[in-house]
This record gives structure tokens, sequence and C-alpha cells, in this order.
């Protein structure tokens, strides 16, 4: 696989028994599908050793808001998400294998933002009840996508 932000070869590290594919050109990080379940919680460490891991390739000065292609599906272009407007975190998903790319530093944000599973459901929760209040917010909800709401699905594994 190749670094969808720079276009060099991209490593397969396995921490606590799981691959995944980090960019050393800038610190960025590919999860599969459901990969990012073993990474995210603050409390487990292989996610403490892979950011440890990913702080030794300093990021290079980067446009992060250009869209970028899935580096598993090459050619298909990743959706770039809100996940949480108010830590100004954004990441980018992949609709067709359900793969997650973290910029450099935003799988340490992710952690920072909700360090618990308790805080990721809270914050799920609180999003409904904010859809559920405000008939205006219904209409924001994101619209599921390629036939299995992938989108819904990446929320719900990344909240819920």
């Amino acid at each position: 696989m190749r670094c969808p932000r720079t276009g060099a070869a991209m490593k397969q590290v396995t921490i606590g028994g799981i691959e995944v594919d980090v960019s050393e050109e800038c610190g960025g990080v590919f999860f599969d599908h459901y990969e990012l379940e073993k990474f995210d919680d603050a409390t487990e460490i292989r996610g403490d050793v892979l950011i440890e891991h990913l702080r030794q390739f300093p990021p290079p000065l980067l446009d992060d808001s250009k869209p970028i292609n899935c580096p598993r599906c090459v050619d298909y272009p990743m959706r770039r998400f809100h996940y949480n407007a108010a830590a100004q975190l954004e990441l980018d998903e992949c609709l067709n294998c359900g793969g997650i790319w973290f910029d450099a530093g935003e799988l340490e944000r992710l952690r920072e933002v909700f360090s618990t599973t308790e805080a990721r459901h809270q914050a799920s929760r609180e999003m409904e009840m904010g859809f559920a209040a405000d008939p205006a917010d219904r209409t924001s909800k994101p619209e599921p996508v390629n036939k299995g709401g992938r989108i819904a699905n990446l929320l719900w594994r990344l909240l819920g």
C-alpha cells in the first residue's frame, strides 16, 4: 500500500497481534475495518505503543484538507468527515472497505477527546438527543451511503 498523503510505501506494523499500516513519511496510519476498536480507548496499551511508534515520524507540511484516495482500494476516494467538531477532529473514511485514515496526531487527539468507551457512549447519546430535540438538526444527520450505510456504521463503531 501507498500513503494517501505522500505516495510513499507504507509499512505494516504488528502491535499486540494486530497489523496496521503506517506511513513513515507523514506519521499517518490506516486502520482496516474494525481495527480502530483495538487502539482508540486511552486505557488500551496498544494505542499507547502505536502513538509512540508514530511520533518518531515528524509530519511534513501537508494540506490535510486535500481529498485522498483509500490506500487499500487505491482509486476509491475517501470521505473526510467531522468526527468531533468541538475538538476540530476530522477523519477520512473509505465508504468501500470501511477503512479509516488518521493523519499525524489524529489518533492521539481522538484518545484525548474520548478517553473511555463510556465517554464515546455519552457523546453518542448526546448526539442522538440533539437530533431528536431539534427537528432542524435532523436534516443534517448523515445519510447512509453505499448500500450498507457505512457512515452510520462507522459513527456507531466510533461513538457507540
